[in-house]
Parts: C-alpha cells; sequence; structure tokens
C-alpha cells in the first residue's frame, strides 16, 4: 500500500515542572490516536548533527522522520503542524522558546480512496531550557575567588551538572550549586565563566561574570574607645570596605567575637550593653564565608572610674589594663579639663563645694590611642567648715557701700551673712550687697561668713573698711583743699596699701589723680574754674585680689560763690566804665536785675557776657543811682542773693 504520513509536530506553551510531566496541550487541531501505536512510529534527529533525539534543547533546530524500521519511502512523509492546523513547508522545526513539554502526531492515510484507512500516532518530547546559571563572584582574598551557583530564576528544569573556569585556568567539571572557593590564575582575566548540563540531553547554558580583586589588606587600628552609658563608642583608622570587620573581647588568651561591624558603619561603631572592662581588638576578615584572611589589631583596654566623696573631697580611682605602657591620664570634670597625670591611678579633687554633684571623666593616652571611662558623678559631702569668704568693701559714687564677697570651692551654693560693725545686716545667697543704710558720711567694718548647703558654718571673714575720706577748705576763699582718709582694711591686714588720690566731675568721671601716702594731703592747687571740689581715695593692696582696688567716699569742699561790682559806671563814650559788667568766681548760671528809682526793670543779665551801657529802651543813659539784685543757686543747692546800688555818672 501506499501511504502518505502526516507528522503533526505540536508545539504549545506549557507549564514546565522539573520532573517533566506532560500536561494535555489545548489545540483546535488534536487527534484521538489510533490503537497499537508502534514503539517508535517515528523518531527526531538534531539537524546540525544528525544525532537522533529523544529529548529537545530549547531553541533547536529539529527535524522528523518515520522509524527506519517501517521501511516506509521517505518521499511520502509530510508534515503538519497542529498549533496552525497547517501543513508547514520543510521538515525542519526549531523547537519552540519555552521549556516544557511538545506533542508530535503522525497522520498516515492510504492514497487509494477505493479502501480508505488510516493511522494517527504521537510521540510526547520533554523541552530542556537553557537559561544563563545565576552566579556571583566574590574575591576573598589575594589569588581566592568565592564563586555562588544558585538554580535559575526562570521555569524548568535545573542543570544536573556545572562546570567553572577561573580566567584562562582550568575547566573545573562536575561542579554542583551552592558555594565554593577557587584559585585565581595570575597574568588573565578576572572573569568567573559557569556553565550548565543535562544528563537526559546536551543542552548547556552559560553565564561568565567578572570580579574585582582585592585590594592588599591593611592591619585595622583602634583610635580611640569611650564609654558611655553601658556602650563603648570606638574609632577606627580607616576601615577598607573590601573587607568584613569583627569586634572581639579578649578571653584569657583567646578572643570572643561580639559584633560584625556592618560594611556602612566607617570609622565609628557603638557596641551596646558592652562589657566596660576588657581589651579589645577589631580583626580584619574575608569577605567571603570561609575566612582565609586574620589580621587583628593592637589590643586596647578600657578605663573604668570610680568616684566617691570623702570629707569634703571627692577621691576618683580608676583602672587600666595597661597602665604600665601608659603615657598620661587626663581628668576632667564637667567636661573642663582638671588635671592631666602620669603613674598613679587615683586623685583627690579638693576644690569641691558641699551638696554639689560634679561629673568625672579619666581618658587614658597611650602613645596615639586614646581611652576614656564613662561619665562617673558624685556628689560632695562634709562635715567640716568650709573655707573662710573673702570680703572686698568700696563706695560707689553714691556713697554707698558695696560688698563683693568670694567663697573658695562654692562659687555660687550656700548662704551668706554680712555683718556691719558686729551687726547683721542681710543673709542672703547672692555675693554682692550694697548698704544703703549707712549713714552719710559714717565709716564702718564689714564681715561675712557662709553657711554651706550641708549645714556647715565657716569662720567670719578677716573685716574689710574701705577708706573714709574727709575734706575742707584750707582758707576762706577755699584756694587749698585739707583731705584726711582712714586706712584700707583689706583681707590681708599685714599686707602694705597704696592710694591714689582723684579729682573728679560732677558727673564722676576722673579729672586728675596722683599717688599719695600717709593718711593726711593738701590740695595747694584745685581748679580755679570749679564751685564744689570732688575728692576720691582709691586704695589697693592690703590683701585685695589683683585688679581690685576699694574706694572712700567722694568728699566735697563747697566754694561760695562771689560778685564784684563797682559803685558807679559812665557811660560816656570815653571808653573808662562806659559799661556795668558782672564779675567774680564761679558765675555759670546767675540772673541780675537793675531797676530805676521807680522800681521799673531797666537791665537783666543771666551770664557774664551781657553788660548794661546804661540806655534804657535804646534811650541815652539817665544819671542817677539804680538799685540791682543778684540771685544764683550753686553746684550744693544754696541759693545766694546779694542786693547794692549803682549810679550812672557824666
Amino acid at each position: 500500500m501506499n501511504y502518505r504520513f502526516l507528522l503533526l509536530f505540536w508545539l504549545v506553551g506549557l507549564g514546565f515542572t522539573t520532573n517533566l510531566f506532560a500536561q494535555t496541550p489545548v489545540d483546535s487541531c488534536t487527534r484521538t490516536t489510533s490503537a497499537n501505536q508502534p514503539p517508535a512510529a517515528f523518531e527526531a534527529y538534531d539537524v546540525a548533527t544528525g544525532r537522533r533525539l529523544d529529548a529537545f534543547c530549547q531553541g533547536q533546530f529539529v527535524r522528523f522522520a518515520p522509524n527506519p524500521t517501517r521501511n516506509l519511502p521517505a518521499t511520502v512523509v509530510v508534515l503538519y503542524d497542529t498549533t496552525r492546523c497547517s501543513n508547514p513547508a520543510g521538515s525542519v522545526f526549531t523547537i519552540t522558546s519555552r521549556p516544557g513539554r511538545v506533542s508530535v502526531y503522525e497522520n498516515a492515510q492510504n492514497s487509494d480512496p477505493t479502501a480508505p484507512s488510516g493511522t494517527l500516532y504521537v510521540r510526547r518530547y520533554a523541552v530542556y531550557g537553557t537559561p544563563k546559571p545565576v552566579v556571583t563572584a566574590r574575591p576573598c582574598s589575594a589569588g581566592i575567588v568565592e564563586v555562588t551557583i544558585a538554580a535559575p530564576n526562570s521555569p524548568g528544569p535545573k542543570y544536573n551538572h556545572y562546570a567553572i573556569r577561573i580566567g584562562n585556568g582550568p575547566l573545573v567539571s562536575n561542579v554542583q550549586p551552592g558555594t565554593a572557593s577557587y584559585p585565581i590564575p595570575t597574568g588573565g582575566p578576572t572573569t568567573v565563566t559557569v556553565t550548565g548540563s543535562y544528563d537526559a540531553v546536551q543542552c548547556t547554558g552559560s553565564e561568565t561574570v567578572t570580579f574585582t580583586p582585592l585590594p592588599a589588606p591593611q592591619t585595622p587600628a583602634i583610635q580611640r574607645i569611650a564609654a558611655r552609658s553601658g556602650s563603648l563608642d570606638f574609632q577606627f583608622a580607616a576601615l577598607q570596605p573590601e573587607f568584613r570587620y569583627e569586634l572581639q573581647i579578649a578571653s584569657g588568651s583567646a578572643y570572643t567575637t561580639l559584633a560584625t561591624l556592618p560594611t556602612s558603619s566607617g570609622p565609628t561603631f557603638t557596641l551596646p550593653s558592652a562589657p566596660l572592662s576588657g581589651r579589645y581588638r577589631l580583626r580584619l576578615i574575608s569577605p567571603c564565608q570561609i575566612s582565609t584572611l586574620d589580621y587583628p589589631s593592637a589590643p586596647v583596654a578600657t578605663t573604668t572610674l570610680r568616684a566617691v566623696s570623702v570629707s569634703g573631697r571627692n577621691v576618683l580611682q580608676w583602672s587600666f589594663l595597661d597602665s604600665a605602657s601608659v603615657s598620661s591620664y587626663e581628668i576632667t570634670r564637667d567636661g573642663a579639663r582638671l588635671a592631666v597625670v602620669s603613674g598613679p591611678s587615683r586623685y583627690i579633687d579638693t576644690l569641691v563645694s558641699c551638696g554639689t554633684t560634679y561629673q568625672y571623666r579619666v581618658t587614658a593616652t597611650r602613645g596615639a590611642v586614646t581611652s576614656a571611662s564613662d561619665l562617673a558623678s558624685v556628689q560632695t559631702i562634709s562635715t567640716l567648715a568650709p573655707p573662710t569668704p573673702r570680703l572686698v568693701a568700696s563706695f560707689n559714687l553714691r556713697n554707698q557701700v558695696e560688698l563683693t564677697a568670694t567663697t573658695p570651692r562654692t562659687p555660687t551654693s550656700g548662704q551668706l551673712t554680712f555683718t556691719r560693725d558686729g551687726q547683721n545686716i542681710a543673709t542672703t545667697a547672692v555675693r554682692t550687697l550694697r548698704d544703703s543704710t549707712l549713714a552719710p558720711g559714717a565709716g564702718a567694718c564689714y564681715t561675712v561668713r557662709l553657711l554651706d548647703v550641708c549645714g556647715n558654718r565657716s569662720a567670719d571673714s578677716p573685716p574689710a573698711c574701705p577708706p573714709l575720706l574727709t575734706a575742707q577748705a584750707a582758707d576762706p576763699l577755699g584756694s587749698s583743699a585739707s583731705l584726711t582718709w582712714s586706712a584700707l582694711r583689706g583681707p590681708d591686714p599685714a599686707a602694705p596699701v597704696n592710694y591714689r588720690l582723684l579729682t573728679l566731675a560732677a558727673d564722676g568721671t576722673v579729672l586728675a589723680s596722683r599717688a599719695v601716702s600717709g593718711s593726711t594731703e593738701l590740695d595747694q592747687q584745685p581748679a580755679s574754674n570749679r564751685q564744689v571740689l570732688r575728692y576720691r581715695l582709691e586704695a589697693s593692696g592690703g590683701g585685695l585680689p589683683a585688679g581690685t582696688v576699694s574706694y572712700s567716699n567722694i568728699a566735697t569742699v563747697a566754694r561760695r560763690i562771689s560778685i564784684v561790682l563797682p559803685t558807679a559806671f559812665s557811660p560816656n563814650g570815653d571808653g573808662l566804665n562806659d559799661v556795668l559788667e558782672v564779675k567774680g568766681r564761679y558765675l555759670d548760671k546767675f540772673k541780675f536785675v537793675v531797676v530805676d528809682r521807680n522800681g521799673q526793670e531797666v537791665f537783666r543779665g543771666t551770664d557774664r557776657t551781657q553788660t548794661w551801657d546804661g540806655r534804657v529802651r535804646n534811650n541815652p543813659p539817665v544819671p542817677g543811682a539804680y538799685a540791682w539784685r543778684f540771685e544764683a543757686t550753686d553746684e550744693t543747692g544754696q541759693v545766694i542773693v546779694q542786693n547794692g546800688t549803682i549810679t550812672i555818672v557824666r
């Protein structure tokens, strides 16, 4: 019989499982197969090699032909594509681009129309995908690269075997998925090529990735350790981000890893809830899973600090495990440097105030490395009397005494009691006081004592007595002034005292000054243009703090205003006694009035530049007697009034 073979090549996109189970295709051209199908009605062949195929590779060129044992003429083979329900041209097909199952049908019909018959046979083939293997390469150290092979991300069968080539090195076969390390050949490319293959079919997929060799590792260094509220802050020398770092603590002769630093941590790292006493080191290791590098830093010890208060003193005791090689210890109190010591691990702070809480930190320096303790807080307690205050007393420009107390160790705390001549005048926490109740012209001596916050009382300070100055005119006109003062009493009565005599303006500005000694002085040339002379004494020494002075009160000498007027003048134009002018001393502001015999005002002057030429409302002078009145208020507020007569003659 003559048969015409019709091979139905069914390429339908199917879901594909790892065990290649067939799924029922959805195809409008599906046929019901004939019974008693031969074991191999037809065969598939690789177009390139002619090799018979029992499975296909994704994208492979395949040719179909009847099984040679059936002894059928090849010329009767016709191919049919059921995915399109049409007869394709030729006999070569490209396998579907998706992994899965394909079904191929053979449709054989009798060409004799009088005796029609035929068969419909089917064969199902597995299609294996050829995706690129998922490969990562990470250099581990000089000469070693770590390669990780993962299963393909796309659906389809997994490769049964892999082969790896590093650079231009030898091919390593029968490699399983997972992670392994390989040597890097010298002088070749820095690439990793992985090829996957199957047992059932000669399909392969390949992937090549590149990697950057690691730089030479540098030994890390810890530059600073600082304890902070139960944690440790570390500062390192510059880290190499290509490597991993472990922070370790010494445990006997070995080290225990406490933390692995994040790759983005930079040169600083905080270890929370850390052991605050121990030796730490930073260890550089390989970034790979299996470390082949070990570069530990030099160990750095922590510093621990304890602070207690004993009898008004704060005692600091610290521990630094490598104290034998320490350069120095810096001690800070409330953030400010207190002292730098070397050798001992103990320090006593005596400049403290009872009841005050202080915070201390000790930083050990060992070469270029520092190790800072956590803050240690302590409140000073004591039953001892606080140091005796020091007191400075000085008059201000209003002749009030201003008191300034200095309290060693306790600049602001506690209560001060100020006394004047043995009588309490104020109890206050402030260190300055103005005694505005002192009688004018009186002198006084002051003391102060401190009651600290722990209830301890100091001794009274040495009496502080500002100098008291008196001044009076040495002659009736006040052409000279006699000055007398009491001695300054400062914190140190045995210390010498220096005086300067100051001459002041009405607003307190210093006009002149000169050194004086003893307790008296005669001012023989006071200012001639000032009605009131003002003097002040400036005292230094006597145990006063450097740069501090004590002023006396301001003593004054008020000189009387006086005028000089002629009894007559002759306004006749001869150049002699033509005008009436007011002359005298300290005539700054006054009122001078002239009236005629009828009591009518004919002239008024308020300063020495104003003169009278005898005219009244621009009329010629009228000879005769006129009355005048002079009135002025001096700098002390006293009103001066004088009266008299003046005669106009021809």
